[in-house]
């Protein structure tokens, strides 16, 4: 009865830990299987969301001292070593707040590398453990190019970033998606020299024309090199320094750069080629699990969830995912709506979106009306010394809202407000009725669709 469990869940990234955690306060006997006590909190714990956003935090701080360097007459150096040991301080303060949870709930952890045998066997460590349903959630893996092989000395992932002693002076980041963006932000305030080169039209590709448009402005303020329809065509070791050649696909042109660093930040591949899936007759594609609609694997008591299926890649989707299947395994009523999953990216200006774009409504041949506000009129952003930026509002034309897109500060914050909206289909004219704080950024929506 020892290697015997309700739920073993494979994976202690947010969606294991939290499906885990669920089903252990509701009274099952569950395992979670994770390589090592480190791993627990996966990679948005560990080399994701949390290290990331707290380099961007220190990063804003740096920044905004600079700005009022003359007014509190401030001299001050930045020392980058002592923000990575503030970050490893909260992911341990963060992980050993998770195993306290897993514990009070009784929840078994095992560490060892997992596989299946059977619909309700998994072997860890050359033992084998049983249960009535197995979860997995083993999360993602940073991708190379075929051209840009990740080494992790030289060519690096976002994971190799974060283990740096120093910021290099140098850096070029190849992708100009929600992390490479993200990443170029706060290696520039850190005091690096930023280049990026992205294959698509626009950086922040899958983000509305004007959001795109705006970050490539501020970028370009700061001195952020930006080069898009662009891809690496040759590297040269010379000397400590690597020259980089990229040509644009437009033109063309070759343009080159000598860097110190190149972080690949091009998107990220499922964590199942050691799953031993075949055991079970998974199907698969490029590596991503097909699931049923309930997150089962051919309808039966195995289930897939987080960074390993076709959706979403983000810490707070595998999240729900994860708490889905734990209500389904115990029957209890489960929901989820991508459509009012908030995009937010925490660059400077920083960005949330929800819902449809402009773009998006236009290729659907969608009637739209459009609400917009600019930070440059609010006092708060004024006050903050952070008025770039916008926000827009698309509505139906009786009012539904379709979408929304904040630019600007605490952006990833604010877009909470109008996914509360949506959920609570309130009409666009409504958010009028709202008497809002002065002075506040979310003065921005009332200024917006006054």
């Amino acid at each position: 009865m020892e290697n015997k469990f309700d739920v073993i869940v494979l994976g202690a990234g947010p969606a294991g830990y939290e499906c885990a955690l669920y089903l252990g306060e509701r009274g099952k006997r569950v395992c979670l299987v994770d390589k090592s006590e480190e791993n627990i909190g996966g990679t948005c714990l560990n080399e994701g969301c949390i290290p990331v956003k707290s380099l961007v935090e220190s990063a804003h701080l740096i920044q905004r001292m600079k700005e009022y360097k003359n007014v509190f007459n401030i001299n001050f150096d930045v020392e980058y070593s002592n923000a990575v040991k503030l970050l490893e301080e909260q992911k341990s303060q963060l992980r050993q707040g998770i195993i306290s949870r897993l514990k009070r709930c009784n929840v078994n952890l095992i560490f060892g590398k997992g596989m299946l045998i059977d619909k309700n066997t998994v072997r860890v460590c050359d033992v084998d453990y049983s249960a009535d349903n197995i979860v997995l959630s083993t999360g993602s893996y940073p991708k190379s190019l075929p051209n840009l092989v990740i080494d992790e000395k030289r060519i690096i992932s976002s994971s190799g970033l974060l283990r740096l002693k120093e910021i290099p002076k140098d850096i070029l980041v190849v992708g100009g998606g929600y992390v490479g963006c993200e990443f170029a932000s706060l290696l520039n305030y850190f005091g690096s020299k930023v280049t990026i080169v992205e294959f698509l039209p626009k950086i922040m590709g899958f983000e509305d024309d004007e959001v795109s448009r705006t970050m490539l402005r501020d970028f370009k303020k700061r001195n952020i090199a930006v080069n898009t329809n662009s891809e690496i065509v040759d590297i040269q070791n010379i000397d400590e320094k690597m020259l980089v050649k990229f040509k644009n696909r437009e033109n063309n042109s070759v343009k080159e750069v000598f860097v110190d660093i190149i972080l690949v930040s091009v998107g990220r591949g499922a964590n199942t080629k050691d799953l031993n899936l075949e055991s079970i007759n998974v199907k698969t594609e490029n590596e991503f699990i097909v699931t049923e609609k309930n997150f089962s694997i051919n309808n039966t008591s195995v289930y897939a969830v987080g960074d390993i299926i076709k959706t979403p890649m983000l810490a707070n989707v595998a999240t729900r995912e994860g708490i889905f299947v734990a209500k389904e395994i115990i029957k209890e009523p489960r929901s989820i709506n991508y459509n009012l999953l908030p995009r937010v990216v925490f660059t400077d200006p920083g960005v949330g979106c929800i819902g449809f774009t402009e773009e998006d409504l236009k290729s659907k041949g969608i009637s739209y009306k459009t609400y917009k506000a600019f930070f440059k009129g609010n006092g708060k952003a004024l006050i903050m010394g952070q008025n770039s930026g916008f926000f827009k509002a698309l509505a139906s034309d009786d009012g539904t809202i379709l979408g929304a897109m904040f630019i600007g500060p605490m952006a990833y914050e604010l877009i909470h407000i109008m996914a509360i909206a949506m959920k609570s289909s309130i009409n666009i004219t409504e958010l009028n009725d709202i008497i809002y704080g002065h002075p506040t950024l979310s003065e921005i929506i009332f200024n917006a669709v006054l």
